[in-house]
């Protein structure tokens, strides 16, 4: 779990991390490069407030909030 009030959340994981996503933020935008399927649907990525779904297939949860800032989820 990452939060913050104001700031950006940067995480960098290796490229075959599986995990279940949930980010969101207030004002300003979350992006992941790795392999993600949206929850419900079939883009493979969008930059936009909030994010929700699975990477490489889902797993654990990762969870990322934050109030006023960016989320990026980059690939090692």
């Amino acid at each position: 779990e990452l939060r913050t009030s104001g700031g950006d959340i940067t995480v960098s994981l290796p490229r075959t991390y599986a995990a279940t996503l949930d980010a969101s933020t207030v004002a300003g935008d979350v992006d992941c490069d790795l392999p993600f399927t949206p929850q419900g649907s079939t883009e493979t990525r969008r930059s936009r407030n909030s994010l929700r779904g699975s990477i490489n297939g889902g797993g654990a949860l990762l969870y990322a909030h934050t109030a006023g800032g960016d989320i990026q989820i980059r690939a090692k």
